[in-house]
């Protein structure tokens, strides 16, 4: 029986043929997990929407409480509401790309196909619960008699969910090729993603609690520019194309360095599992 060996790749070297040669197997451990993760629940995928929307009518009943309606261009409960599904993406994928390795371990060890394909499954599933989640957003819009223009909300809101998606990816492979390695990473995932949510605009506009150059720091956040673009799809306002460039610049930065850490390191992986 001929083995496979895996030896270290060069550095921005992707070999997305190989890729592309696996991509059924993409699709299927993403349909894999996404059934595990709903099988024998009585509520399936409501249980996602609850979540997203129970923060929000938190949220509404507090934060207005210190909060002029003045400061917001759209109703707060669609600007919470657009925040806390975005969050959940982000944080769904992060964490599972960053965990997946570790529970696929038997199957790494045993069979050959590229790594990547486990924890960019991972961020599919949390694109399907994003998904789930867009049927109250659109009762929001309804509810609220938000006039958008289609073609800038498609574009603008399409932009978005790339930037979260593949931001959440980036730096899940970042997270997972650390956590092989030293395990303390595990531990320190909950507090990154909570550190996360507090400095994103998730429930709060970013000028309220931000100026100059914490303001500036705040928007290094690839969640804070996925959330601000989205949130300017339903404004009548006209979108900030310097925000929206800086954002994907910095996307597009952490999805190449995450990517590329992680094949770099792909042949020892096996062995640290």
């Amino acid at each position: 029986m001929q083995g496979y060996e895996i030896k270290p790749s060069k550095w921005l070297s992707f070999d997305l043929k190989e890729l592309w040669k696996y991509r059924e197997l993409f699709w299927f451990m993403a349909w894999r997990d996404i059934k595990v993760k709903y099988k024998q629940t009585m509520l399936g995928f409501i249980w996602v929407i609850l979540q997203p929307l129970s923060f929000m009518i938190i949220f509404n009943v507090l934060w207005l409480k210190i909060m002029s309606p003045a400061d917001l261009d759209i109703p707060y409960p669609l600007f919470a509401y657009s925040g806390l599904i975005f969050w959940g993406l982000f944080s769904a994928g992060i964490s599972g790309a960053g965990e997946s390795l570790i529970s696929n371990s038997n199957i790494i060890k045993k069979v050959y196909f590229p790594r990547v394909i486990i924890p960019s499954s991972s961020v599919l599933v949390a694109l399907f619960d994003f998904v789930m989640t867009l049927f109250i957003l659109v009762i929001i819009i309804i509810y609220y008699h938000i006039k958008v223009r289609f073609f800038q909300m498609a574009g603008l809101f399409s932009l978005s969910i790339l930037v979260a998606a593949f931001s959440s990816l980036g730096l899940g492979l970042i997270i997972t090729t650390a956590t092989l390695r030293y395990r303390d990473f595990k531990y320190v995932m909950p507090f990154f993603l909570q550190a996360f949510f507090f400095v994103s605009p998730v429930v709060y506009p970013l000028a309220v609690k931000s100026h100059g150059t914490l303001k500036f720091i705040m928007s290094l956040n690839p969640l804070a520019g996925a959330i601000n673009i989205a949130r300017a799809s339903f404004s009548d306002k006209a979108a900030d194309w310097n925000m929206i460039g800086f954002t994907v610049a910095i996307t597009f930065f952490l999805f190449i360095v995450g990517l590329t850490l992680f094949r770099r390191f792909e042949s020892q992986y096996s062995d640290l599992l």
